[in-house]
């Protein structure tokens, strides 16, 4: 069947039910922008211990449920798979936050990656975590601003043609240049 490594479960209350969420890794990693890596999620309304079932009620426990790409797999819905400069995506990670900009309890969920645009390096990414109306995870398109979460305050960067804006150091942070960050946290843990 398909590789898989790396479990994660985050618990969730959502109405009335206590849901454990499995995220998993599968196929491969490890192989710069050769990975083939994707991350796939169960959920269980029963207790951490299970059974898990994907979005179609296959259960991830369970081997040969589905064939994909000619393997059969155990359940597991998709939930983040390679697109653009993120190559093969896994090690789930969420971090729980009060956010330094509207004041509101937000979710970050964190993810390895290998840049395709710089040369196939390991990095950390982050995606906003949300939960739809059937209570099931989902992630915003855009990379997570970690501004949110450490607030900075950001200044015109002067003669720039494109007159954009840096971020600087809050007086509450010591963390100088927010948008390389999560990079930064990515090597000092690697």
């Amino acid at each position: 069947g398909a590789f898989n490594d790396a479990p994660y479960i985050l618990e969730k209350k959502l109405g009335n039910t206590n849901y454990h969420f499995l995220f998993v890794n599968w196929w491969g990693c490890c192989a710069g922008v050769c990975s083939t890596n994707e991350i796939r999620v169960g959920r269980s309304g029963t207790g951490i211990a299970g059974p898990y079932l994907d979005k179609n009620g296959l259960r991830l426990d369970q081997s040969g449920v589905q064939d994909i790409w000619g393997e059969y797999a155990g359940g597991g819905s998709v939930f983040l798979q390679g697109e653009g400069r993120y190559v093969g995506p896994g090690h789930a990670g969420v971090m729980e936050y009060v956010s330094k900009k509207d004041g509101e309890v937000k979710f970050v969920f964190t993810f390895q990656y290998y840049d395709k645009e710089d040369n196939g390096i390991g990095k950390l990414g982050g995606k906003e975590l949300f939960f739809d109306g059937s209570r099931w995870p989902l992630l915003d398109f855009k990379p997570w601003d970690i501004c949110d979460f450490i607030g900075c305050i950001y200044q015109p960067i002067s003669g720039n043609l494109y007159n954009q804006s840096r971020p600087v150091r809050s007086a509450a942070s010591s963390i100088y240049n927010c948008p390389w960050m999560i990079q930064r946290m990515y090597h000092a843990i690697s």
